[in-house]
């Protein structure tokens, strides 16, 4: 037997245990400096792993979100020089990378030789995500409301809203899938892709989230709505969509009246319960205080970064809070829409390289040579950055690594299943 074949064999086991141990740890929120040491020590492991392959030094140095991502990170760099200091700024530099930095991990794993590689990653994606569903799930049920305090449960492995965020994409585009018989020749791949889905569908909801679960449903609902039977039933529904969505704004009263008969017992029961009964108080009666409505409230706050970055828009204003090192809502940044928030805290300069980054990783799926039977997660994603933080470790780890390696899989299957017919 060839030795080296045996060397290979085992690095690339090394490398599976090392990228899960680095996944598990930053699956946690990175609430403490120890934290964020750990986390680099780890990622720089990751990438000495990762580059040390001439043909993956080369795929990430072409990729054109590396420049992007240069950009932005120099960016919070040289704007929070002014006021955050070294230690502080160097900080939210190397963060920006341990978040947004996957899709150099994706070309060393893309590169796996064989489909048992490439099953053993996507398997190892998909076991993380049920673990971490089933282990937040359990502790949301002892200590409810305990992911709007992560500081307080990081060392007990608790994820916060981010793990919510990326459950709520993958559970759309997976759910695509399944919805227009993508598994159903493959009994055994549905069983685990629809229990896989329940335990994320509990994780969201147990979060308590509403925003995040707003926008989750919003994805469900478009993903039934606009899936593609045949181009007829496609364009019959394009069509009807107006029609719908007058009907729903002529019910907007009686639909917030439903939700305040249902939810008026229940209001002290749960802190979502409380949010979506505000929103159906103001959809019945509207309401000149905003702040009376949470839920409204997080839909007019991303208005506040958009008017910012219009009184600031070149370089934003980030050099005034040094890159969060004073709080930026104080200088009129929303800090709960990240989209909006890139561009208000550093301007077209940085703002624009941000939103590219996710805009050329989604074109890029959209290219691969496999049916796209919904594209409702797209939707999810944006309305995601629009109204919430993406700052999270697993939605990037969803975006940026998880979903490319999967729909690289399956054009790869595809690619071999044309060989075989031809």
């Amino acid at each position: 037997m060839d030795y080296n074949s045996l060397v290979k064999k085992e690095n690339k086991t090394n490398d599976y245990l090392l990228f899960v141990a680095y996944c598990c740890y930053l699956m946690i929120n990175l609430s403490f400096s120890a934290h964020l040491y750990i986390g680099l020590g780890l990622f720089v492991a990751m990438l000495s792993f990762s580059l040390r392959k001439k043909d993956v030094a080369t795929a990430t140095l072409r990729d054109i979100k590396l420049l992007f991502l240069l950009v932005y990170s120099c960016m919070i760099l040289t704007e929070g020089l002014f006021v955050g200091g070294i230690v502080f700024t160097l900080k939210q530099f190397f963060t920006s990378f341990l978040f947004y930095s996957f899709f150099i991990f994706y070309h060393y794993f893309e590169g796996s030789d064989t489909a048992e590689n490439r099953e053993k990653v996507i398997k190892l994606c998909f076991a993380l995500f049920a673990f971490f569903s089933v282990y937040n799930s359990i502790y949301y049920l002892l200590f409810p409301g305990a992911a709007r305090r992560p500081r307080e449960h990081a060392l007990l492995l608790v994820s916060g809203y981010g793990l919510a965020c990326a459950c709520s994409i993958l559970f759309v585009f997976i759910f695509g899938y399944l919805i227009n018989g993508y598994f159903k020749d493959k009994p055994k791949q549905k069983r685990f892709v629809i229990l896989l889905l329940i335990l994320m569908a509990i994780l969201i909801v147990l979060t308590q989230s509403t925003i995040t679960m707003l926008i989750w449903i919003i994805g469900i609902v478009s993903c039934v709505y606009f899936r593609r039977e045949n181009l007829r039933a496609f364009y019959f529904r394009i069509a009807l969509l107006p029609f719908l969505l007058a009907v729903l704004i002529f019910l907007f009263s009686y639909l917030g009246g439903f939700l305040i008969e249902v939810l008026e017992s229940r209001v002290d029961e749960h802190r979502m319960f409380e949010r979506l009964y505000s929103l159906g108080h103001f959809m019945k009666y509207g309401t000149e205080d905003v702040e009376a409505s949470y839920a409204i409230n997080r839909f007019v706050t991303p208005f506040e970064s958009v008017k910012t970055f219009f009184k600031s828009p070149i370089f934003g204003v980030a050099y005034k809070h040094g890159s969060s090192y004073l709080h930026p809502t104080l200088f009129g940044v929303a800090n709960h829409s990240e989209f909006p928030d890139a561009f208000a805290n550093y301007g077209v300069l940085g703002g624009l390289p941000f939103i590219f980054m996710y805009v050329i990783q989604i074109a890029e799926i959209l290219k691969r040579k496999i049916s796209h039977p919904s594209s409702a997660w797209i939707i999810v994603v944006v309305l995601l950055g629009c109204f919430n933080p993406l700052k999270y470790f697993a939605v990037n780890f969803v975006l940026f690594f998880f979903i490319p390696v999967l729909t690289k899989h399956m054009e790869d299957l595809n690619l071999d299943k044309e060989e075989e017919q031809s």
